[in-house]
């Protein structure tokens, strides 16, 4: 049963080996690679969320086998879970207190708009309507969540016009002065770069109006004198923070804002903290070093808003709401600096606005259109990235439309997707075996007055506490003595020859 649910139009390819391996339907069992389905284990209650009326998303935090954790996320909080329990603080649940508004924590759609990537106890989070913060954990009941600094850029081009910058004083706090109309309220916390004998820079910290600013000297002394040769910073409240982040070749990658929906930045090579992200250009002469930070556009065609980065062992792979680029150095096996950097187009499959998952063998995204998952492939024949459909055979299992996505190492290879139905679906994923095998996971109980099944809103993966397996967690929606909740739960392995047979 290995090639899983196959759709109706598949029924004349006969031909096809994988036909006779099909299923019609492979409802609440999962297909494994060596060919049988198996029942998938219960689901547990752990605890109901904070506030049932409002939607909540779970994240994954993983620093070792013995610490691994689910994070609740909602509105203004996060709470912590551990070893298949609440952790708790005296007598209630360990809260930590977020900036993140219930408003802003998913689109119209139901898709989490947060995006985050890992490193040790530290964990970056991005959205297009907050700075970058951090988030740091010291222990179960320690953790912390933080403004990230982020020094010395990244900036736009330099100024190329007539307009100069002068200032009240040398260092610390003082007025900038521009000679015509450049600044706006929403400027409050952008850098400024600028250069006298040497760069400097500065951070915006208050707007008076359009040729006043504020702001607090960050890097070496500067001088009062009025210059032309200065650079604004690319992120700030008026042109839209970075929504998507990742970690490559030891380098923070920040893509896509409202205002330059297309660009990219990557750190300096190891400049990066639990406080700071830095993206010096150059260093005070102006003389650029290969791990400097390294910045661009995206070469499309038209203007396309970075949706999602992930690391590949060809490169920094970026989804665009149109096209895939992969950006890497021009010689492959070479490290990434700002003379070699390239930008290469080579899928316009599209994407949405959901982090792809890292599997075994690569990474996996899902398009624009949220009908359908890709595999990301090498073409040995074409020597370049391809974009594989994994739902290819079965482009029913998607109706509902993808809402996000989680992968599953143990007791088997599986990318869970979560649809917008409620319906949880999986993908037994082995691309070196061809194996594909989709199947749907109904979840017992209502989700409302007269409803069928519950809905399944979010899923999360995490090392088991005896290191054995990942387990797949959940926030369920339910209806329960007429009353909407929504609980955290997790799912018990399916039966295999190791446990006791009375377990």
């Amino acid at each position: 049963f290995n090639a899983g649910e196959f759709s109706d139009l598949m029924d004349a390819s006969v031909d096809l080996d994988k036909h006779s391996w099909s299923v019609k339907t492979l409802k609440n069992m999962i297909c494994l690679k060596q060919g049988p389905a198996i029942r998938r284990g219960p689901s547990v209650f752990v605890k109901e969320v904070k506030t049932s009326a409002n939607r909540t998303h779970l994240l994954s935090f993983q620093f070792s086998n013995e610490d691994a954790y689910i994070l609740e996320m909602g509105n203004l909080y996060m709470r912590v879970f551990k070893n298949y329990a609440n952790v708790v603080s005296g007598m209630s649940p360990y809260e930590l207190v977020t900036p993140y508004a219930q408003a802003d924590l998913f689109d119209s759609n139901g898709i989490f708009q947060i995006h985050s990537t890992q490193s040790g106890d530290v964990m970056y989070l991005v959205h297009g309507s907050y700075s970058p913060r951090v988030l740091t954990r010291t222990s179960d009941t320690a953790w912390s969540i933080n403004e990230i600094v982020m020094e010395d850029g990244p900036y736009l081009d330099e100024n190329v016009t007539t307009t100069t910058l002068a200032f009240s004083g040398t260092t610390g706090s003082v007025t900038v002065t521009a000679s015509a109309a450049l600044f706006a309220s929403g400027d409050v916390g952008r850098l400024i770069r600028v250069k006298h004998t040497n760069w400097s820079w500065l951070k915006i910290t208050a707007y008076t109006d359009s040729t006043h600013v504020t702001a607090t000297v960050m890097g070496a002394a500067i001088s009062t004198s009025a210059v032309t040769t200065w650079r604004l910073g690319v992120f700030s409240p008026r042109t839209g923070w970075p929504k998507t982040v990742a970690f490559f070749q030891d380098r923070v990658f920040m893509g896509g804002c409202s205002s330059y929906p297309d660009f990219w930045a990557l750190s300096k090579t190891g400049g990066y903290s639990s406080t700071t992200i830095t993206f010096q250009p150059s260093d005070a002469t102006g003389t650029v070093a290969d791990d400097n930070s390294v910045v661009g556009f995206l070469p499309s065609r038209e203007v396309n808003s970075i949706r999602w980065a992930t690391s590949d062992s060809r490169g920094l792979v970026v989804g665009t709401s149109r096209d895939e680029f992969v950006i890497r150095a021009s010689s492959l096996g070479e490290s990434i600096t700002p003379s070699n950097a390239t930008s290469t187009l080579f899928s316009s499959t599209g994407s949405a606005y959901i982090q792809p998952v890292r599997t075994l063998s690569g990474s996996t995204f899902v398009q624009y259109a949220r009908r359908k998952v890709f595999d990301i492939i090498y073409s040995f024949e074409e020597d370049t990235l391809k974009p594989l459909d994994t739902t290819l055979a079965a482009d029913h299992i998607t109706e509902g439309q993808v809402l996000g996505m989680c992968y599953q190492q143990e007791p088997a290879n599986i990318i869970w997707a979560w649809k917008g139905d409620g319906v949880l679906i999986g993908l037994t994923h082995y691309p070196e075996q061809k194996v594909w095998g989709w199947h749907r996971h109904h979840i017992g109980g209502v989700s409302d007055v007269g409803g069928s099944n519950a809905y399944v809103e979010c899923a999360a993966t995490v090392r088991s506490s005896d290191g054995k397996r990942d387990d797949l967690w959940i926030i369920v929606r339910r209806y329960i003595n007429g009353n909407t909740v929504r609980y955290v739960e997790y799912f018990k392995p399916f039966y295999d020859s190791e446990q006791v047979l009375e377990d």
